[in-house]
């Protein structure tokens, strides 16, 4: 499905202004990204939340990367990143920058689909999860032709 849509693994995302209006309409906006990551409710976001943000938002790091990252924008240590760490970073960061809400929920919608289709969960999708993706979507591919569109 991510294929079908044309979606890359890294989305640069950035609220416009005619989103955020304001800086303050901008500081909402991303307030609201970081409370739907705030799973248990903290006013912080630990680890296995930022994992899912970056995930979520396109941004696939090992467990080394998720770490320094996670290090960098936690400044004062405490294990979680607090909203205004996370507004610093984000304000500073070209990385987590959103242009259209529109591509966010979109975006959000193809790693929901891809999810479905992963069946294993291992980030990839195999030929028999592929089979599967196919005869769901209707598609009338041979074996082969699967593997020649995985191959590309």
């Amino acid at each position: 499905f991510l294929l079908a849509l044309g979606v890359s693994n890294v989305i640069m995302l950035k609220a416009s202004t005619s989103t955020a209006g304001t800086e303050d309409g901008l500081r909402k906006y991303v307030r609201s990204i970081f409370d739907q990551y705030d799973a248990d409710n903290s006013n912080s976001i630990e680890a296995e939340e930022f994992h899912k943000l970056c995930t979520e938002l396109g941004y696939h790091f090992d467990d080394e990367e998720l770490s320094t990252i996670f290090s960098i924008i936690d400044v004062d240590h405490s294990g979680s990143i607090e909203f205004d760490e996370f507004w610093t970073f984000w304000e500073d960061s070209d990385r987590f920058q959103i242009t259209d809400p529109y591509k966010l929920e979109l975006y959000r919608a193809a790693i929901a689909q891809f999810r479905q289709y992963d069946l294993d969960g291992n980030g990839s999708i195999s030929l028999d999860e592929y089979k599967q993706l196919a005869e769901a979507g209707g598609w009338n591919k041979t074996e082969e032709e699967l593997k020649e569109i995985i191959r590309e």
